[in-house]
């Protein structure tokens, strides 16, 4: 699929307008009822969508009070890390929300994401790595290696013989990889209105587990059909 124009494509080729609101669509009360769903999955009207009040902070508090029993009791547990010290500044992992791991290209994004990964499968924990930017072979050569102690990950992408014959004797400790879910898509391939149906898949499967998704990159996400959403529009939405 071919790329949508950005802000930083526009200001490359000298587009980039001098006015920020030119062009702007504006978003009215229908686009925002259409845009919001109920848990049960049904779009609600324009006055449910216009109509939220506030909860009083008693009644909150009441609402998580089950949450952070759970939480207390070691019922419910964040997503293990293999960090130690990054595990305990976050309380002892990822617990269930949204994280946005930031750096430059070749800073090791994608290796801190599959040590994640893997490190919380072989601990019993759904993970679903969406990869926008690898091939199947180019997943599976990093993540036999990670998992193995082989390295360097490229000879085996390159068909090293060796390391290949090292493998099949070592089949069976892949075993433990098994909570670990790929799915492996070109750029701008992957529409992120999948994402809830993928997260409440892993949930039926693995009751009473909180999945791990990690998505590789954010910028690769599908605008959806006929929207000429920029890149920021397109990560806030996935």
């Amino acid at each position: 699929m071919t790329k949508p124009p950005d802000e930083n494509d526009l200001l490359l080729q000298g587009r980039l307008p001098s006015d920020p609101e030119e062009g702007a669509v504006e978003v009215t009360a229908e686009d925002l009822a259409g845009a919001v769903a109920n848990d049960d999955g049904a779009t609600p009207t324009k006055a449910e969508a216009l109509s939220a009040k506030p909860v009083s902070f008693l009644n909150l508090s009441m609402e998580v009070l089950e949450e952070l029993e759970d939480r207390a009791s070691g019922k419910k547990k964040p997503v293990p890390l293999p960090w130690n010290k990054l595990a305990d500044i976050l309380g002892a992992g990822f617990w269930a929300g949204l994280y946005i791991v930031i750096g430059l290209a070749a800073a090791g994004k994608t290796q801190l994401a599959l040590q994640l990964a893997t490190h919380a499968a072989k601990l019993g924990v759904p993970v679903a790595y969406i990869a926008l930017e690898m091939s199947k072979l180019d997943i599976a050569a990093r993540v036999l290696c990670l998992h193995l102690g082989m390295k360097p990950w490229s000879s085996l992408w390159r068909g090293n013989q060796t390391m290949l014959d090292d493998i099949k004797k070592r089949w069976s400790e892949l075993a433990d990889l098994g909570p670990l879910n790929i799915l492996s898509a070109g750029p701008y391939d992957w529409d992120a209105r999948t994402l809830p149906g993928l997260a409440d898949e892993l949930r039926s499967l693995n009751p009473g587990q909180t999945p791990l998704i990690i998505l590789d990159f954010l910028q690769l996400v599908q605008a959806p059909p006929g929207s000429r959403m920029d890149l920021r529009e397109r990560i806030a939405q996935a």
